[in-house]
């Protein structure tokens, strides 16, 4: 036991070095942005009507703020390097907090297996994207309502308190809260207070929101935001059938789900339903694996979100091949270490092959198909994964 923790102390070093090492590289678009961030942020002004490159709650441009502030105390310095490795070095920390949780619920393989996935070393290291901070604050709520015993309200109502904050850092667990409004067997009051992460959500906006501006950037760039649109896996397997065009004109009406997005709205849901049965840490990786899997829209740093249950269900084989591909893609791209002149030869090579992102979404498709055919539990039964 002593040795594993050793490993396992070991391989959560050499992944924050090796991300900090990423870190150093070079930057995006994206790196960009959070040193906006911190710089609105730092002269007191509003981050949403300042800037439309902030679709999230406001969290996350605190934490760009506060590293700002912790560099230019420590090295009197605003180079973007130095920068971008001190929130690489936090968010490497957050994968370490999730490696921490998979392998104190599960084994230390699995939190091992965590640490060593390429996709999330890309991802934090280089990208320097957030998903994972969402991702270990809904891990931590879903663990604390395991256990012998059923929660009480107060637990209950603290865990969807903590999956509210986890909207606000970034909201791909959106529709999880609705999912917990399937479990059989849930008390009306349980059923409220899985709402409590919408109102944690809406009531984070209200001090942006004051004036015109700030309700405005809100409104466009947070609700209403849309990227890459018809660019996931699931509209081409859906287009096969049916033409999207036709999809998104019936739709068109639907307010905030509007055209396909109602599509993946319904998949969603009749997923969580699916898994109504299933314990809510077992809910949230499934959900994980779907959000990716069914969504409309596809960007690199979706790529890491399922790799929590990757490490969870490593033997099932579509994870292998999720992983893999998802390697490929990244280390080509040019929003990640594809842009660096050194790798140029290869990125134009798997550029050449027609590798996308969503050929290796299409892996979690198989995986969703396999898990819940082979998984089926009566109605009730709470399981561990």
């Amino acid at each position: 036991m002593r040795l594993g923790i050793a490993l396992f102390a070991l391989l959560a070093v050499s992944s924050t070095i090796a991300k900090g090492m990423l870190s150093g590289l070079g930057h995006n678009f994206d790196l960009e942005s959070w040193a906006l961030f911190s710089d609105l942020i730092r002269d007191g002004k509003n981050v949403y009507a300042e800037t439309y490159r902030n679709p999230y709650g406001p969290i996350w441009a605190y934490i760009c703020a506060g590293a700002g502030y912790v560099q230019a105390q420590l090295s009197h310095s605003e180079s973007l390097v130095g920068f971008h490795r001190l929130l690489a070095l936090f968010l490497s920390l957050v994968d370490v907090g999730i490696a921490g949780l998979l392998a104190r619920r599960y084994s230390l393989a699995v939190g091992a297996l965590f640490l060593l996935n390429p996709v999330s070393l890309l991802i934090t290291g280089f990208h320097t994207q957030f998903e994972n901070l969402a991702i270990l604050l809904a891990l931590a709520a879903c663990l604390s309502l395991e256990g012998k015993e059923a929660p009480g309200l107060a637990r209950y109502g603290a865990a969807m308190s903590l999956l509210g904050v986890s909207l606000v850092v970034k909201h791909i667990l959106i529709f999880l809260p609705l999912w917990f409004l399937f479990a059989p067997g849930a008390s009306r009051r349980q059923r409220s207070l899985s709402l409590l992460p919408f109102a944690v959500f809406g009531a984070s906006f209200l001090p942006f929101v004051r004036d015109e501006r700030g309700l405005e950037g809100v409104v466009e760039h947070v609700l209403m935001y849309d990227s890459f649109h018809l660019d996931g896996f699931f509209p081409h397997l859906v287009g096969a059938f049916v033409p999207l065009k036709a999809i998104e004109l019936a739709f068109a009406w639907v307010p905030v789900f509007s055209g396909f997005k109602l599509v993946w709205l319904a998949a969603m849901m009749l997923t969580g339903f699916a898994v109504r049965s299933r314990s809510h840490t077992e809910r949230l990786l499934v959900y994980l694996v779907a959000v990716v899997a069914f969504s409309s829209a596809i960007a690199d740093q979706y790529l890491t979100i399922p790799m929590a249950a990757c490490a969870v269900y490593w033997r099932r084989w579509p994870v292998w091949w999720y992983a893999g591909v998802s390697t490929i893609y990244l280390a080509s791209s040019q929003a990640n270490v594809g842009m660096l002149p050194s790798m140029a030869s290869y990125a134009q090579a798997v550029r050449d092959l027609g590798l996308d992102r969503w050929h290796s979404v299409a892996a979690l498709f198989v995986f969703l198909l396999l898990h819940l055919a082979a998984d089926r539990k009566p109605v009730g039964e709470l399981r561990a994964p």
